[in-house]
């Protein structure tokens, strides 16, 4: 592939579907001089998601390709499109950016290849979410790794795991992208009079202290070990005056409500979907944040706790955690099956760790992970892809 002197570097970007936290970031990318970008989407809503997006009014350009799929789960589905090699061979990008190792990647490996087009992988799972796939996946996925040009990885773990698939690790080019929120609506101040009116009727429907859970209710979540480790905390440590949230809905919910029921934790609350407006308030409201995931690549709510200063318990399984959760200053770090740890920490983030110090080191730890810096190392990928014409390169340039 020989790209024409001064013509912008067209790029591919392909998504099952857009979430509503990824168009900021897409259009950052798309508005980066040099990159003309095009994000191709498969569906407009993902299982397990409130949300739909109307790819028509999207501030970038969008290619939707139709697919089949497949749920396999409340939390998981598979999308399937042929019709994307028709349309690849048609606008002939000079640049792939893949979302991770999906069927969509394994379909345009060849016409890739066949047409010279340089192609990125972007991963966030990690060893705990992809350890365990069969030996056929992971032969293909070590003939993608090998072939790529350059790896866009959310963190320490999601490049612990490429490189686990690299013949030779050190010859990737890594460029970190951490995953990304809007941080300034997570950390205003609570301070204009709606938000005081919302946060004063929180405070009078819950209990005097809270942990909060914000996502699906599910068994990837580990919704029961949570609920196991806050009756210890509540019936063997004492702590009546603590409270738990529940935010979201999944297949979990009645199993809640029972266990609720069976253990007389009259303090437990499941508040469904919260509009985004509204979850700033919750986590005002309360006093640790806890995510006890069994496998979860880069969860977004540990951004938005981290951008509210709140202390977080969170699962080590947890892609973004070793980046972003200093033991005994912001949070605790925690194996999520380990129950008596759980309760420990729990109880050590609602008793020692000072507020303060928790809302100083997460706030800065939080700004590595902004939609403009992201949007560069994403254009930077680009644009290096393209220059290298489908050769891999050989050596990290970031992370």
């Amino acid at each position: 592939m020989v790209r024409e002197r001064n013509r912008d570097v067209k790029a591919w970007l392909i998504q099952p579907a857009i979430a509503p936290y990824r168009v900021p970031l897409f259009q950052e990318i798309g508005s980066t001089p040099g990159i003309d970008l095009t994000v191709v989407v498969q569906a407009e809503t993902l299982a397990g998601h409130p949300w739909k997006i109307d790819i028509n009014q999207l501030p970038f350009q969008v290619l939707r390709v139709p697919a089949m799929r497949w749920q396999r789960n409340f939390e998981s589905e598979a999308f399937i499109s042929p019709a994307i090699i028709r349309e690849f061979i048609r606008h002939r990008p000079d640049v792939v950016i893949c979302s991770g190792f999906t069927m969509s990647t394994m379909l345009l490996f060849l016409p890739m290849l066949l047409f010279g087009t340089p192609f990125i992988i972007w991963n966030e799972g990690t060893c705990s979410t992809d350890g365990n796939i069969s030996p056929i996946k992971l032969r293909i996925r070590r003939a993608l790794a090998r072939r790529a040009s350059g790896f866009l990885v959310a963190g320490s773990l999601s490049r612990q795991y490429i490189e686990g698939l690299l013949p030779r690790p050190e010859n990737g080019l890594f460029h970190l992208a951490y995953n990304c929120i809007d941080n300034a609506h997570f950390m205003r101040d609570m301070s204009n009079e709606d938000d005081r009116a919302h946060l004063n009727q929180l405070k009078q429907r819950f209990a005097p202290r809270n942990l909060l859970h914000v996502g699906k209710l599910g068994e990837r979540k580990g919704i029961k070990q949570l609920l196991e480790a806050y009756r210890r905390l509540v019936h063997d440590r004492g702590m009546q005056d603590v409270g738990l949230i529940l935010l979201g809905d999944g297949p979990l919910r009645q199993y809640i409500c029972d266990f609720a029921e069976q253990h007389k934790l009259d303090k437990i609350h499941v508040g469904g979907f919260v509009p985004q407006d509204q979850i700033p308030a919750y986590y005002a409201l309360a006093d640790v944040f806890v995510l006890l995931s069994i496998a979860d690549p880069n969860p977004l709510v540990i951004f938005e706790a981290l951008a509210t200063g709140l202390p977080i318990v969170c699962s080590s399984r947890a892609g973004n955690a070793v980046d972003f959760i200093v033991n005994g200053s912001n949070g605790y770090q925690v194996d999520p099956l380990d129950t008596d740890a759980v309760v420990d920490k729990m109880a050590l983030a609602l008793t020692t760790i000072d507020r303060t110090t928790s809302t100083c080191v997460s706030r800065k730890l939080v700004m590595k992970a902004t939609y403009q810096d992201v949007a560069k190392v994403f254009a930077d990928a680009v644009i290096i892809a393209g220059r290298a014409g489908g050769q891999s390169l050989g050596s990290s340039v970031s992370g």
